[in-house]
């Protein structure tokens, strides 16, 4: 019998491990980008983000990449849906797109 299309993996693996992790990757580089722009005066938008911040850089990233690894993961056993292979396009865009912004931001501060 063979599996119906759309069904869950207990390993990730292939392309979508390089994409999760390239993804994950973009996102640890936009919070750090972050607080060193947040060091120069930025201010943080997101009011979320902004609270944690107040508290401290250290919560700030445990949060935020604790978040990002979350969810990466429920994507990644949802791969063979066709649905997470196109958000991950997506979210991967998206933020090849922040952290294209924050090179820009800091040549224009730099």
């Amino acid at each position: 019998m063979d599996d119906p299309p759309h069904y869950y993996v207990d390993r990730i693996g292939g392309p979508i491990w390089l994409v999760i992790l390239l993804i994950f990757l973009l996102q640890v580089l936009d919070a750090y980008m972050t607080l060193a722009h947040l060091r120069t005066g930025a201010v943080e938008l997101n009011p979320i983000m902004n609270h944690l911040l107040s508290h401290s850089d250290g919560l700030f990233l445990g949060v935020k990449l604790t978040v990002a690894a979350v969810g990466l993961l429920f994507l990644g056993i949802h791969r063979n849906f066709p649905m997470v292979r196109a958000g991950l396009a997506v979210i991967f865009a998206l933020f090849l797109g922040v952290v294209g912004w924050h090179c820009l931001l800091a040549l224009r501060v730099g």
